[in-house]
């Protein structure tokens, strides 16, 4: 996954993920700058997109560590939904003339915005829910 970074107004990018995790390492790049993945539409902060954590007591970005191994654990997500709501808003689409489609593309709607995330480890690759 390439990765760019907006700090300071420059596009810097673009990185691997492990290539920001080391640029975040050096301090070229702070958890707080603005990141987008190749091909997403909306930007997020480094830090979100690896997975560090926001600890607001003390102002900075902190790995979150398995309970189980210790290693790094990453957030992830997915929209299960969305097949199901594509398919239910197509439906609608179809039943706009009767009263039943409108309902139909309002629930295809909600289906397809639905996310679930997880925590999961780099290192033994358990899931925990977030």
């Amino acid at each position: 996954m390439n990765i760019y970074v907006n700090k300071n107004g420059k596009n810097l990018g673009p990185y691997t993920s492990d290539e920001l995790r080391e640029e975040l390492a050096l301090g070229k790049v702070v958890a707080r700058d603005q990141a987008c993945p190749e091909g997403a539409m909306h930007w997020s902060t480094v830090g979100s997109l690896l997975g560090i954590p926001y600890n607001f007591s003390q102002a900075v970005y902190q790995p979150r560590l398995c309970p189980q191994c210790t290693g790094e654990l990453v957030l992830q997500g997915d929209a299960p939904d969305k097949s199901t709501g594509i398919i239910v808003i197509v439906l609608g689409i179809l039943l706009a003339p009767v009263c039943v489609g409108i309902l139909l593309i309002m629930w295809g709607a909600s289906l397809t915005g639905n996310r679930k995330y997880w925590w999961h480890c780099r290192n033994c690759g358990r899931t925990f829910p977030a």
